[in-house]
């Protein structure tokens, strides 16, 4: 199995990578496990920074890797505009970055059977996003060898909302209601309750999505897919 797990809003990749062999290790799982931390840089980084300058056989030491420092038009005022797929310093984008990423393990794994996506907290929503917008995981397989991929978005602090609908006040109580609380109470907010009419504004809704995630579209094959998913 692969496992791909998103760092949050700190970019301390080389930690999560760290934790998750670990855990893989406490379940006796590494020698059936291949652990992928992608790192979205706010700095300019080549290969070669990162191999000490040793020679590599796939990348050239003076290959550079993609850095997110330009503000961007995303409810950020920061450069984390990874979380949202937009693009690096270069145009890169990560949602891309990521498909990119699935695709290579499975071309680089042949005995791969099934590949797993996870981020926390900024990690987390962007795995969110991802999911939304990505051909990856229709129907809960990948794309290029239809294999099983699961995503799991841990501890969002947003998520994406598909439509113009909100939980109800009554839905989001200031206590504490037990794990297994739930509501389905849902309308559209009202003037007073529409935070400035930024309530279904790009990255909490869909508003505003005029530049698309991917060369594939504005929407990736819209909601549709995201449903198909096989998403916790």
């Amino acid at each position: 199995q692969a496992i791909i797990v998103i760092h949050g809003a700190a970019r301390e990749a080389e930690n999560y990578f760290g934790d998750t062999v670990r855990i893989v290790a406490s379940h006796n799982k590494q020698e059936g496990t291949v652990v992928v931390t992608p790192s979205w840089g706010e700095k300019i980084c080549s290969a070669g920074d990162w191999t000490g300058g040793k020679p590599n056989h796939e990348v050239r030491n003076n290959t550079q890797a993609p850095y997110w420092t330009v503000k961007r038009p995303f409810l950020t005022t920061e450069a984390r505009s990874w979380m949202f797929g937009g693009g690096s310093d270069h145009s890169a984008r990560s949602f891309e970055i990521l498909d990119s990423v699935v695709e290579w393990i499975e071309v680089n794994y042949p005995r791969l059977r099934r590949v797993v996506v996870t981020g926390f907290s900024a990690g987390g929503q962007y795995v969110d996003r991802w999911a939304a917008f990505s051909p990856e995981g229709a129907n809960g397989v990948t794309r290029s060898r239809g294999l099983p991929l699961r995503i799991i978005a841990g501890g969002p602090s947003a998520i994406l909302y598909l439509n113009e609908e909100r939980p109800d006040p009554a839905c989001v109580p200031d206590e504490d209601q037990g794990a297994n609380w739930s509501c389905s109470d849902f309308s559209i907010p009202s003037p007073e309750r529409d935070c400035d009419s930024l309530w279904n504004k790009y990255s909490i809704g869909l508003d505003g999505l005029h530049d698309g995630a991917s060369s594939e579209g504005d929407l990736r094959h819209d909601v549709n897919q995201y449903l198909r998913k096989s998403m916790d």
